[in-house]
């Protein structure tokens, strides 16, 4: 019994010694000596365990060791105690002595077997600490630990975020201090390998004042079915160089925690579209998101649903543009003094202003009167606003602009409204003021500037007017936004969709739109496209067999064997032997199919507007990160940052072929990535891959020559190409012009889209439709490279002869090549909507070029129709194309002509490698989209229509001054 003593006063020991060892700066708390004897724990806050820090109070440990009070802190010093009891443990705490002689009480307490196995639970529970404990642990200190408290201002920009896409988060902080202060931000998230993020941010902050801190993360998908997000609050400790300059900040004492445990009803689901609206009035654009049934989760007259979120006032508008890279517009519909565009400060009006340059819409509603937008030097945002001068007009007849409003005969306008007229400034390029919709006499109401790859769009009438606005009938959005948006689908409130899904069949009305819907993932194969299954496939095979192997050598087949031979004494020796053959055999392969290379797989799309300085790319990346501890990870270089703030996160498939479950490893840790500037991270790294989703902007490497018109030197940007009538047999227009490329390889699959304008405005009469019929409100067509072949780096294709007759070429309505782009749901035995769209990867991307314009289902048929999805790709559909004249061609790098996938565009380094090099050894597929604005081509307003404004050889072309068009 002495002897068990002794063990386990060894192991008390040992126990001890390791706890001195994870608590070093603690171990004064542990020591049996007068001066420590009554000495407070080094605990900070009243909270008990900080997960940061990762400490426990010293009272607590001495507690579950079995210690008596004079190893914790006394009662009577303070509440500790109080709070956090010692259990009652009680025991002996004499001196073990035995045959060895006494032991040493220091390293050597009693130690009874239940403190034993409560401080071994202690510390495996904070070596790896479970989100649950974090959790429960936060949860006490919802407004904070310090003298600094939190609050959530806006979840999202608006109010609403959406998971597995960027998101900005307002807090507000008010810190209770005497002084100003440097306080370090951080949200606590979760990547897909169970490691944490913490994205940080440095604010000072004043006393008694409550500030508004904007933070930055990419939301795990997860996030859709809820979860637990942290913010907390330290102070800033500077780090300096050893020139004494401050290089960056370090986390001091914890201030604030703040635990948010969100729910699948307070976010945005993956598949639904966002549209923001700076302002109080929605200006008709509430029709989107109420063309929906209760409990579904997509459009019934469409695909997706879209979500407004309006009441965005400029004061608390985001400051990086990744806050809206979830929303494919943002409207400005505020006209009043608490929501004019000079309350932006220069960081709030710049993160707009490089949202546009990567592909966003903002739209803005010029208020009749006190605007503050065109012509105003202090507007932030005058250098992206379309070049015009305005001309406003009073007492104007708005029955005149009945066609562009809606499709009722009967509902009354304003017959006396201001307008806005827009006329192009001198000094404006072709592309500064492109007229989108005009008004009766011919002078645009809705004009568009085009902004890198995106634009700015002015609309003129003041949609948001109460006899407009409130009145029903007098604005559908699918009449006038469709045409601004470029959206395709009828928008039914839910009482018209009720009565039209019922019918009346006394009436010989047959109920529509009652159907069953297939899921289609259209962007579900990227995940597929950027994994490493086939080495991980190999390694597991090899794995399996040298297991079974092993197990045959060291088990039934060596044990036959050695008794046919009367060895079995020496089974031991065969045993060892195995096992150290099987162990050499399975380093050598393990040896052979690591590689020591950075190298990786990757999915990327890139957008070039001709005429424009930049382009913007998207790329999902999985690269092999071959060593062991911390890797940086970079997208472009620090220069960038002078103009462009690019984004990179770790990625998750959703949907698809991947899922949003997070496999966590089991030393999971973490790392700090700046919030406002994440284009580099430092990431934990054990010699395997890591996936990756990046956001750049600016110009392509040298070696990626862009899609380009061939035109003499002399010929104005912009000229290149045009549309000019036909003089052949066959169409009444062709394209006149050339165009060719020098990528690094040969574009497969490639499809030319010429949009010749938006269709006419039609008169309303009593016998309209009272909602759109899903047609597309635009003449396009498309066709296909002359021979069907790849387009080879350096090789001209004539667009004239393509669109002027080339029985090579296949032309086709772009109705029914849009209709072609969504697999069809299954009617029996067959492969589901959702397989096909992961089989055929290229009509998939080609489908999420073109996503807000897809066909709608069929409201006649019964049968079961598809509800086309994406997850990964809001905000890079350029359907907004179909609303003015252009050119847009689509091609897929797969491979470089010899069969090796082509390399990544976008410069990535790993550890500060050059990211020229490091992106050639990404290879992968990329998808370019590159379009060629044409002269404009807004659509007349006709009284009596002759013909049909359908898209093809039908459509009479009517020359303007400047140059002929359809």
């Amino acid at each position: 019994m002495r002897k068990s003593s002794v063990d386990v006063g060894r192991s008390g020991g040992l126990l001890k010694r390791r706890l001195r060892l994870d608590f070093g700066h603690w171990n004064r708390g542990f020591r049996r000596t007068p001066t420590n004897l009554r000495q407070p724990p080094l605990i900070r806050g009243p909270q008990f365990v900080d997960p940061d820090l990762e400490v426990v109070s010293a009272e607590f440990l001495a507690a579950c060791l079995g210690r008596g009070p004079e190893y914790g802190q006394h009662r009577g010093r303070s509440d500790q105690a109080d709070r956090y009891p010692d259990f009652g443990l009680k025991g002996n705490h004499g001196p073990n002595i035995d045959h060895h002689g006494r032991v040493h009480y220091r390293y050597n307490p009693r130690v009874n077997p239940q403190a034993l196995f409560i401080a071994l639970a202690l510390v495996l529970a904070l070596v790896l600490p479970s989100d649950a404990a974090r959790a429960q642990g936060r949860a006490t200190a919802a407004t904070g630990t310090g003298d600094i408290q939190l609050q959530i201002g806006q979840f999202g920009v608006g109010g609403a975020a959406r998971p597995g896409d960027w998101a900005g988060i307002e807090l507000l902080a008010t810190d209770s201090s005497n002084k100003p202060r440097n306080v370090l931000f951080r949200i606590r998230l979760r990547d897909p390998d169970g490691d944490r993020p913490l994205m940080q941010r440095v604010v000072t902050l004043n006393p008694g004042i409550r500030q508004s801190v904007w933070l930055y993360a990419r939301l795990p998908a997860t996030l859709a079915s809820g979860g637990l997000i942290e913010f907390t609050a330290h102070e800033a400790v500077e780090i300096k160089n050893g020139l004494g300059e401050v290089i960056g900040h370090e986390p001091g004492v914890l201030q604030a925690v703040l635990p948010v445990q969100t729910t699948p009803n307070q976010v945005a689901p993956t598949a639904n579209g966002l549209i923001a609206i700076v302002g109080r009035r929605k200006a008709g654009l509430d029709q989107y998101q109420a063309n929906r049934r209760s409990g579904s989760s997509y459009s019934p007259t469409g695909h997706e649903i879209t979500e407004i979120l309006d009441g965005i006032e400029p004061a608390r508008m985001p400051d990086r543009w990744m806050a809206y890279a979830p929303f494919e517009a943002v409207v400005w519909t505020g006209a009043a003094s608490t929501e004019q565009p000079s309350l932006l400060s220069e960081t709030q009006a710049e993160a707009l202003r490089e949202w546009v340059r990567r592909g966003g819409h903002l739209i803005v509603i010029v208020p009749p009167a006190a605007q503050g937008w065109v012509g105003v030097p202090a507007n932030p945002l005058e250098s992206i606003l379309p070049v015009v001068a305005l001309d406003r007009r009073e007492g104007e007849d708005l029955d005149h602009f009945r066609p562009m409003l809606t499709r009722r005969a009967n509902v009354a306008l304003p017959a006396s409204a201001v307008v806005n007229f827009f006329r192009p400034r001198p000094d404006a390029a072709p592309t500064d003021a492109l007229p989108i919709i005009n008004g009766p006499d011919g002078t645009p109401v809705v004009v568009r500037r085009l902004v890198g790859t995106g634009a700015v769009t002015l609309i003129g009438l003041d949609l948001t007017t109460r006899p407009i606005a409130d009145v029903a009938g007098a604005l559908q959005a699918d009449l006038f936004w469709h045409r601004v948006l470029g959206k395709r689908l009828p928008l039914l409130s839910p009482a018209d969709l009720e009565r039209e899904t019922i019918g009346d069949m006394a009436a010989g009305k047959r109920p529509k739109w009652q159907f069953a819907r297939q899921d289609a993932d259209l962007d579900g194969a990227i995940g597929g496209l950027v994994t490493r299954s086939a080495r991980a496939a190999a390694g597991l095979l090899m794995a399996f067999v040298v297991f079974v192997m092993y197990w045959l050598a060291a088990g039934p087949v060596g044990y036959f064997l050695l008794k046919e031979r009367n060895w079995k004494h020496h089974a031991w020796v065969a045993f060892v032997g195995a096992a150290a053959l099987f162990t050499a055999i399975s380093w050598g392969g393990a040896s052979v199919l690591r590689t020591r290379k950075i190298e990786g797989q990757h999915v990327t799309l890139v957008d070039h507007v001709y005429g424009q300085s930049n382009q913007r790319m998207r790329s999902w990346f999985t690269v092999l990160l071959p060593r062991y501890g911390e890797q940086r990870v970079a997208i472009g270089t620090q220069q960038d940052l002078e103009r462009w703030r690019h984004t990179v996160a770790a990625w998750e498939a959703i949907g698809g072929s991947g899922g949003a479950g997070l496999a966590s490893f089991p030393d999971a840790r973490s790392y700090v990535v700046d919030s406002r500037a994440p284009w580099a991270l430092e990431v934990p790294a054990r010699a395997t891959t890591k996936t990756f989703q990046a956001d750049w902007a600016g110009g392509l490497p040298a070696n990626w020559r862009m899609i380009r018109p061939v035109a003499a030197e002399n010929t104005p940007i912009g000229r290149e190409i045009r549309v000019v009538p036909n003089e052949g047999p066959g169409r009444t227009w062709r394209l006149e012009g050339a165009i060719t490329h020098d990528l690094p390889g040969e574009l497969q699959a490639v499809d030319v889209i010429v949009v010749l304008g938006q269709t006419n405005l039609r008169t309303p009469t009593p016998t309209s439709l009272a909602y759109s019929s899903g047609e597309l409100q635009a003449r396009v067509v498309a066709f296909s490279k002359p021979g069907g072949g790849s387009w080879k780096p350096g090789e001209v294709i004539d667009l004239g002869a393509i669109t002027g007759g080339d029985a090579r070429a296949p032309i086709q309505d772009a109705t029914m090549w849009l209709r072609s782009l969504v697999p069809q749901a299954s009617t029996g035995i067959g492969l589901s909507p959702n397989e096909r769209a992961l089989r055929d990867v290229t009509s998939s991307l080609n489908a999420l070029a073109f996503f807000s314009v897809l066909a709608p289902p069929d409201p006649d048929l019964s049968a079961t129709q598809t509800v086309a999805r994406r997850h990964s790709t809001h905000g890079w559909d350029l359907s907004r194309w179909f609303t003015q004249p252009c050119i847009i061609v689509i091609g897929h790098l797969t491979d470089d002509g010899t069969g090796k996938p082509t390399e990544c565009p976008m410069p990535i380094s790993v550890d500060n490698s050059d990211p020229d090099f490091t992106r050639k050894g990404i290879l992968g597929r990329t998808m370019v989209r590159w379009v060629y604005p044409l002269v404009p081509a807004p659509p007349a307003m006709e009284r009596r229509m002759a013909f049909e404004d359908a898209p093809g050889d039908e459509q009479p072309i009517t020359p303007p001054q400047a140059e002929p068009t359809p």
